[in-house]
This record gives C-alpha cells, sequence and structure tokens, in this order.
C-alpha cells in the first residue's frame, strides 16, 4: 500500500501535538503503515488559526476531513484506511 497522505495542524509548541505525532507513528508501524505527513503550523496562518485554535491537534486526510483532534484516535484511521483501500480495490 503506498504511503497514506495526512495533514497535521498544530503548533511547534504544542506538547499535544507532538503527542499525536508520536502515537501515529507508533499505531502506523504496528499496522505496517506508511503515512507522508505534511506539517502545518497554525500561527502562520490566520484562516487556519481561526479555524483550529481551540481543536490542536488535528489530524486530516488528503480531501481536508478531519480524521481526529485533540488526541490520536485510531478507530477513524481504521475507517478511513479500510474504505481506501476498498476504493482503491486492494
Amino acid at each position: 500500500m503506498p504511503a497514506i497522505k495526512l495533514t497535521l495542524y498544530g503548533r511547534e509548541t504544542c506538547h499535544l501535538c507532538h503527542d499525536m505525532l508520536q502515537d501515529l507513528r507508533v499505531w502506523g508501524a504496528a499496522q505496517h503503515l506508511r503515512f507522508e505527513i505534511t506539517h502545518i503550523d497554525i500561527d502562520e496562518q490566520p484562516d487556519l488559526l481561526n479555524a483550529y485554535a481551540n481543536m490542536i491537534p488535528v489530524l486530516c486526510d488528503q480531501t481536508g476531513q478531519i480524521l481526529c483532534f485533540g488526541r490520536f484516535d485510531a478507530r477513524p484511521m481504521e475507517t478511513h484506511i479500510l474504505l481506501k483501500t476498498k476504493m482503491v480495490g486492494l
């Protein structure tokens, strides 16, 4: 399976953001998954700051759909991956 593209919205100094990234990596390794993660600092973009300031970290798929926020949650990731593999026909 190709790398799963995700976007992590957060702040450089946010410990919850670092925790989510670490939890995602550990979970992904256990599932034998690879991720291509784009990190976006919401403090650098006012529209993102307004949208996500009270939610970070926010993990989204490549379409912008929020998969989880605040803390890593494997359930929506499992659902997302299952749907993605069915769509690709794997």
